[in-house]
C-alpha cells in the first residue's frame, strides 16, 4: 500500500551530455500549493566546464516580470562520498558550479521568501566556461498545502 509522499518530482532539466549550452532555463514552478522547492542540479566531466546558477521568481509561468532571488545551497562532491557540505547562502547573482567535478548541489527555495504576487520560480543556469558537462536538474515540491496522494499540477 502507498503512503503519502511528501515530495513531488519535477523534471526540471533532461540529462544532456552538454547541459549548460545555450543557458537552459527550467520550467517554471508554480509553489502556491507547497512551502519548498528544492532543485538537485547534477554536473559531471568536463575539464572547464561550468554554469553560474541563479533562482528566479515569477508572476506566472511564462517568467513575466521575473526576478532574481538570493537562495541557500549546498554541495556534494559525489564519487566516493554522499555527504553534503555547509548551507550557503547567495546573493540574487547566484554561484558557479565547479569545473572538473563529479558534484550534486541541493538549493532550497521556501514559498514563503518569495516577493509577493511572484510564486512562480525557475533555476537558469549561465554556461560560465564553454566545456561540455554531463548534467541534468530534477525539482522536488514538498511540504504540500492540500494532503493526499495525488498533489495538484504545478508546471
Amino acid at each position: 500500500m502507498l503512503s503519502e509522499f511528501t515530495a513531488k518530482p519535477i523534471k526540471a532539466l533532461a540529462p544532456a551530455a552538454d547541459r549548460w549550452n545555450t543557458d537552459p532555463v527550467t520550467d517554471s514552478i508554480n509553489l502556491k500549493n507547497h512551502n519548498r522547492l528544492t532543485f538537485l542540479v547534477y554536473q559531471e566531466g568536463g575539464t572547464t566546464g561550468k554554469a553560474t546558477v541563479t533562482v528566479l521568481a515569477s508572476s506566472d509561468d511564462a517568467r513575466t516580470g521575473a526576478v532574481a532571488l538570493p537562495f541557500r545551497y549546498r554541495k556534494m562532491t559525489t564519487g566516493t562520498s554522499d555527504t553534503l557540505g555547509s548551507v550557503t547562502a547567495v546573493a540574487d547573482t547566484g554561484f558557479d558550479t565547479t569545473a572538473n567535478q563529479d558534484s550534486i548541489y541541493e538549493i532550497e527555495v521556501l514559498s514563503s521568501e518569495l516577493p509577493d504576487g511572484k510564486p512562480w520560480v525557475h533555476l537558469k543556469a549561465t554556461e560560465a566556461a564553454n566545456d561540455p558537462v554531463n548534467g541534468c536538474v530534477i525539482a522536488l515540491l514538498s511540504g504540500p498545502r492540500f494532503g493526499g496522494l495525488t498533489q495538484p499540477a504545478a508546471i
